[in-house]
């Protein structure tokens, strides 16, 4: 009898213990059912207390604006570096400030140069972008032709003139002026530094001139201009033909 009461007592211990152990365990959550529910933490429509807590929308990322057609101070430009890689760009016509019969700004350095292109809601030009307008449709590394003309641009000189003052010294096929001499430019891409030569360079002015600079200097014969991407619809894929505008 003591054997069987003695089972008996051990079969109750270990049907309680395994009640106790199989129970679903009970979180220590605190009650937030007073808890008022913050406006932002809920969507539109969404109603509090039915269910989890619905998640914020996320923001949607800013998609500036990009023109159809490039405004009436700057040229239109096919940039064609890479020819499976063609895209449009609008070019100030003019050395920043880009306004003709203006002394074009110098002494600037790079960053400046960049933020003062900010300000007006363009960019400081690439180098492949300038590289395609100065060279133009025609890729006449002197911009107005592939003969050096002393007279076309200020190559020759001790001073720098004023933004347009050379109508001649304009590219082949745009209507961009003075890319060659005058002011070398600063340019950003994969290579920064300055391109086109200056006022003092004579024949060494050209498309393909580029010389490294310090970008936290500036120069008194370092200027800029600024560009902008435009999507006119036709992707950069224009017949060069139209473009071409030969020496004038």
């Amino acid at each position: 009898m003591k054997a069987y009461g003695c089972m008996l007592f051990t079969g109750a211990v270990l049907a309680a213990a395994l009640a106790v152990f199989s129970r679903p365990p009970v979180l220590d959550v605190p009650d937030t059912s007073g808890t008022p529910v913050p406006e932002e933490a809920v969507q539109p429509g969404a109603v509090p207390g039915t269910g989890p807590l619905p998640l914020k929308a996320q923001p949607q990322r800013e998609i500036l604006a990009v023109p159809r057609e490039c405004p009436e101070d700057m040229a239109y430009v096919v940039v064609d570096y890479n020819p499976k890689k063609l895209y449009e760009i609008c070019i100030d016509r003019y050395e920043y400030p880009d306004e003709k019969g203006k002394m074009p700004k110098a002494g600037v350095t790079w960053y400046m140069a960049n933020k003062l292109c900010k300000a007006k809601g363009r960019y400081l030009c690439l180098d492949r972008e300038w590289v395609s307008a100065c060279l133009g449709p025609n890729k006449w590394d002197f911009s107005y032709y592939n003969v050096f003309d002393p007279e076309r641009c200020n190559v020759q000189s001790d001073t720098i003139m004023k933004s347009g003052e050379n109508a001649k010294c304009k590219t082949g096929g745009y209507e961009v002026y003075d890319m060659v001499g005058n002011l070398r430019e600063w340019v950003g891409g994969g290579g920064i530094g300055v391109t086109g030569g200056s006022h003092r360079n004579g024949r060494a002015a050209r498309c393909s001139r580029w010389d490294g600079m310090s970008l936290k200097k500036a120069y008194p014969d370092v200027g800029f201009r600024c560009c902008l991407r435009v999507n006119t619809g036709r992707y950069g894929k224009v017949e060069k033909d139209k473009l071409k505008g030969g020496a004038q």
